[in-house]
C-alpha cells in the first residue's frame, strides 16, 4: 500500500441535526474556564442520572424549536437507558462549537456566518487560518479559498487538489501535474498571510498515478522546512526549505509495509502535522489514546489524553493529563497514522477545550471537554452515527457526515 493509500484510506462525510447556536471566542473559552472546576460523575447511578434527564432544559443555548433527538424517536424509559446514554444526556448544554464547520450550505467561522457560492465539501484549519475546498460545479471545478473575515479569498490550485497547512497556519501546500511533461508533479507552497506564492518545484513522478512512483509533498514545517517523499527515488526523501528555494537530500527511508510513523517521526512537526486533528492550536500539545511504560497494567489503551509533542514512549505520567470519560467515550482510539486505524472525530477546539464525537446507542453527540479534567457539557446532538455497526470504518450512509463538514471530517 502506497503512502498516499495509507494516508487516505479512511472514507467519511457529515450529519442530521440541528445547527447549534453561533458563539465567539471568549464566550467558549471563559465557558471551558467554569466546566474546569466541575467535576463530572463517571458513575452515575440510574435513579440519580434519571432525575437529571427528566428534570433538565434542552433550551440551553439552542432553538427550541427544534428538539436535539427527533420526534420520531421517542425516548426510552430511564430503566432502559444505558450507562452512555446517561452521561451524555446528564450534561449540561453548552454553546455552539467554535470550530470552523459548514452545516445547510452555510460555512461558520467564530461566529460568523461567510457566503459561499457553492457548498463547502472540505475544511483545513490551523491556528487563525482557515482554508475551504468549495463544490464542482458544471462550468466550475473544486477549488480551494482562504477564508478572510465575512468572504472568500481564492487560491490558484487545480481542480480536485488536495491542500494542506503547515502547523501554524502560514503556508498552504498542494501539488499538481507539472506544466513541464506529464510525467512529472509540481509542488507548491502558498503564503497564507501574503496570498502569494512563496516557491514551486517539478519533481518527476506523477503524483496519484503510479504507486510508488509519484511524489508525494509530507507537508511544511512552520519554519518554512518541507519535505516530499518518492518511495522509487533515492533519496526516497528530500528536505526542501522553501523561503530560499533550496534542496538536499535525507537519510530518512520509507517502506511501504510498514507503519509510516515509525519511518517518519524524524521529519518532526512536518510528520505530525498529518494527524491535524489531534495537534493543539498552539502547537505544543497532542491528544492520543495509547499507554505509556509507566503505566499501571491494564490502564489507558482508549483513554483520551493529552501529552506534550513527543513519542508516547518517552512521557513521563507527570507529563499526562488524562480525561476522566466514561468508557466508550471515545469509542474507538485516536486515529493515527502510525496505525492507520481509529476514529478521527475528536478535534482541538481551543487551547483548553477538545470537541469529540460521544456515540450512544446509534447516534453521535458532539460534546465539549475541558483538556485539564475531561468535565464535559454538550454542544449539539449531531444525527445517526456514521459508524457501521460492528465495523471498523465510518461508511453508513444517511448518516451525520452527510450533512457537516468539519476540518478533515471528509478524508
Amino acid at each position: 500500500m502506497s503512502v498516499d493509500q495509507q494516508l487516505r484510506q479512511a472514507a467519511h462525510r457529515v450529519a442530521d441535526s440541528v445547527v447549534p447556536p453561533e458563539v465567539d471566542v471568549a464566550t467558549v473559552r471563559a465557558r471551558v474556564r467554569r466546566i474546569r472546576h466541575r467535576t463530572v460523575s463517571v458513575a452515575l447511578t440510574a435513579a440519580v442520572a434519571a432525575a437529571i434527564v427528566v428534570g433538565a432544559a434542552l433550551g440551553a443555548g439552542r432553538d427550541t424549536s427544534a428538539p436535539v433527538l427527533p420526534a420520531q424517536q421517542p425516548r426510552q424509559s430511564a430503566t432502559a437507558r444505558t450507562p452512555l446514554q446517561i452521561w451524555v444526556e446528564g450534561l449540561p448544554d453548552g454553546p455552539g462549537p467554535l470550530l470552523a464547520f459548514a452545516r445547510d450550505g452555510v460555512l461558520h467561522v467564530r461566529g460568523v456566518e461567510v457566503s459561499t457560492p457553492r457548498p463547502v465539501v472540505a475544511i483545513r484549519a490551523r491556528r487563525d487560518v482557515v482554508a475551504v475546498k468549495l463544490e464542482a460545479a458544471a462550468a466550475s471545478p473544486a477549488r480551494w479559498a482562504l477564508v478572510r473575515g465575512d468572504r472568500l479569498e481564492a487560491l490558484p490550485t487545480p481542480a480536485d487538489a488536495d491542500l494542506e497547512l503547515s502547523p501554524d497556519g502560514r503556508f498552504a501546500s498542494w501539488e499538481a501535474t507539472s506544466m513541464r511533461g506529464r510525467d512529472s508533479t509540481r509542488f507548491v507552497v502558498w503564503d497564507t498571510t501574503t496570498n502569494e506564492q512563496v516557491a514551486a518545484r517539478d519533481v518527476p513522478g506523477r503524483y496519484g498515478v503510479t504507486p510508488g512512483d509519484g511524489p508525494y509533498l509530507l507537508g511544511v514545517g512552520s519554519d518554512g522546512i518541507a519535505y516530499w517523499l518518492r518511495e522509487v527515488a533515492d533519496p526516497q526523501v528530500t528536505r526542501w526549505d522553501v523561503r530560499a528555494d533550496t534542496v538536499r537530500p535525507t537519510d530518512v527511508t520509507y517502506d511501504s509495509a510498514l507503519p509510516l510513523y515509525p519511518q517518519l517521526a524524524a521529519l518532526g512537526e512536518v510528520w505530525l502535522g498529518l494527524d491535524e486533528n489531534v495537534l493543539s492550536p498552539d502547537g505544543t500539545r497532542r491528544a492520543f489514546t495509547a499507554t505509556t511504560p509507566q503505566d499501571p497494567p491494564g490502564c489507558c489503551a482508549r483513554r483520551l489524553r493529552v501529552g506534550p509533542l513527543r513519542p508516547v514512549e518517552s512521557m513521563e505520567l507527570s507529563d499526562i493529563t488524562t480525561l476522566q470519560l466514561p468508557e466508550g467515550i471515545p469509542h474507538k482510539p485516536l486515529f493515527s497514522s502510525s496505525i492507520d486505524y481509529g476514529t478521527p472525530f475528536v478535534w482541538w477546539e481551543t487551547d483548553d477545550s477538545l470537541l469529540l464525537e460521544a456515540v450512544v446507542e446509534g447516534r453521535s453527540h458532539l460534546v465539549r471537554c475541558a483538556t485539564t479534567d475531561g468535565a464535559c457539557e454538550r454542544v449539539v446532538d449531531l444525527g445517526r452515527s456514521p459508524w457501521r455497526f460492528g465495523g471498523e470504518a465510518p461508511d453508513r450512509p444517511n448518516s451525520w457526515r452527510d450533512d457537516w463538514i468539519f476540518p478533515g471530517s471528509e478524508l
